[in-house]
């Protein structure tokens, strides 16, 4: 269960001295954590989670933040996270002071010998944890300016470690051992606007969790079709907390939370990339970041795309607007069926943005329910819907189609040589077309209308389905490419099953319409 404290402010704050504004600006990190480090007064904050989720980025992404000089201590003779090590060579102010298990210190000191700014402390304490006060602390309370916030991160902190506590003195106090050494580092920074996060592998006791002021954890969620990175929010003292969890990626070793999307969110489509090179066979599919992750698309193929119950029908134009204006503009051919919500009137005004009226009315068509001939283009690119006639019995199961497929056929099949010919189909638009003109599919001759579109020279089709549509299972098996698209945490992510990749995540950058696909691992 997550903790929500109200917001308070302690009464020791009073007696500290005025605080600097601080740049904290981190739009991908939880409103909420940086609230909470900017908290006056002294503060410790639990960061907990298994080994590689990503404690060691997170404090660093953290401290990237935060404005003046930091101080790395660290062990003596041990080497660093590859994370700090970074951290530290685009930090060249950074101070480094070294701990020894002896109780000694070896520093790289400014000239003055003062320790301005903030404090990056690395563990483990060894001996020294044994004191209530380690040596090393001593130093760094020697150097430090009374005024402003300090920052010390512990890390790779293990609580219960048997050097704490004298087992024969009973279970109770062996429990309690990892509560008061952090215990003895609060009260070594008492007086002082510091804040205390202590990163740790193992589970801390409820004890120990009681008495910090915050925990935050980092972890992974398994999901139908891979898993998630997932930063939950347990407890931040002062602190209420709207959002407790968020998915994080550590993508190029940088720690980013999804931030949920508001309920209205409408995504921004953005123009189609320019394909980098030409490959006979395939089709650029309009998007940089999709082809990074699963490829062009194979002439003669079809790629099949599942949406999870939850995938908002805003989701498809997304990803295949940009793959529609790349054909066109190319000099192909595309027919188009949307979905049930997504009115021809609609993809019309968004292609617009990029290709030419003309291209739209000689190279697109549009199958639709809802097609209204309100204007001379949209005369021009939507497919007539005819009632279907009744037919006798026929032992031709490929004739039994629907009434627009012999004009879809032959729209595409004249498509210019060495031109892509796209079919990009919503199973939920196909239905609702069935229903105003009478005909039904089924699962026996789906099949076979499939088979005829994938022999047209330079064909691919791209079908939208819902999870477990039994028309759509059909083509699923056959196609070249399958991606499952799911919601979780107020997110959309998109994984692939074939070929087979990690779950990642859409986001739109800001000034830029292009989606991105940021890997969740």
């Amino acid at each position: 269960m997550v903790e929500r404290i109200p917001s308070s402010t302690t009464a020791a704050a009073a007696d500290l001295p005025d605080q600097p504004t601080l740049n904290f600006q981190a739009p991908e990190l939880p409103r909420e954590l940086r609230e909470f480090l900017t908290l006056p007064g002294r503060h410790v904050l639990l960061v907990r989670g298994p080994a590689g989720s990503g404690k060691t980025t997170l404090s660093v992404e953290l401290l990237e933040r935060l404005e003046g000089h930091l101080i790395l201590v660290t062990p003596a003779g041990e080497g660093l996270d590859d994370r700090l090590s970074e951290f530290i060579r685009r930090n060249p102010t950074t101070q480094i002071l070294h701990v020894t298990m002896g109780g000694g210190c070896q520093a790289r000191m400014p000239s003055n010998g003062t320790l301005p700014g903030h404090v990056l402390a690395a563990g483990p304490f060894g001996d020294e944890r044994r004191t209530d006060r380690p040596p090393w602390v001593e130093t760094i309370l020697r150097r430090l300016s009374p005024v402003g916030h300090t920052y010390i991160v512990v890390d790779h902190w293990t609580a219960n470690d048997t050097g704490n506590a004298d087992p024969a003195q009973g279970g109770d106090a062996f429990a309690n051992a990892d509560e008061r050494e952090i215990q003895a580092l609060r009260s070594a920074l008492e007086g002082t606007a510091t804040h205390l996060i202590i990163l740790a592998e193992s589970v801390p006791s409820a004890t120990a969790v009681s008495g910090v002021d915050g925990v935050v954890e980092t972890g992974y969620e398994p999901t139908p079709n891979g898993r998630i990175r997932l930063l939950t929010l347990r407890k931040l003292r002062g602190v209420p907390i709207a959002t407790p969890e968020y998915p994080y990626s550590l993508a190029e070793g940088r720690f980013r939370c999804a931030m949920p999307l508001p309920p209205n969110f409408r995504p921004p489509i953005g123009p189609p990339d320019n394909a980098p090179i030409d490959r006979p066979g395939f089709l650029w599919p309009g998007s940089t970041a999709y082809a990074k992750v699963f490829g062009w698309l194979q002439m003669g193929a079809m790629t099949s795309i599942e949406l999870g119950p939850a995938i908002p029908d805003y989701f498809e134009p997304a990803i295949t607007t940009p793959l529609v204006a790349h054909t066109l503009l190319a000099g192909g051919r595309v027919v188009l069926v949307p979905m049930p919500t997504r009115l021809p009137e609609e993809v019309v005004s968004v292609l617009l943005q990029w290709v030419p009226s003309k291209t739209l009315e000689c190279n697109l068509r549009i199958l639709s329910a809802g097609g209204v001939e309100t204007n001379p283009l949209l005369k021009k690119v939507l497919f007539p819907l005819r009632r279907a006639k009744p037919r006798r019995a026929s032992s031709d199961r490929a004739a039994r189609v629907v009434p627009a497929f012999d004009d879809v056929v032959q729209f595409l099949r004249d498509t210019e040589v060495r031109k892509p010919a796209l079919y990009v189909l919503s199973f939920d638009g196909l239905r609702a077309v069935a229903a105003v003109t009478g005909v039904q599919y089924d699962t026996a001759t789906f099949p076979l209308i499939v088979a005829r579109y994938a022999q047209l020279p330079g064909f691919h089709g791209v079908a939208v389905a819902r999870v477990g549509d039994p028309l759509a299972m059909t083509v699923q098996g056959h196609a070249e490419t399958f991606l499952h698209a799911d919601s979780s945490h107020g997110r959309l992510f998109l994984s692939g099953i074939r070929p087979e990749t990690v779950l990642h995540g859409l986001s739109w950058g800001e000034g830029d319409a292009r989606y991105r696909l940021i890997p969740m691992s």
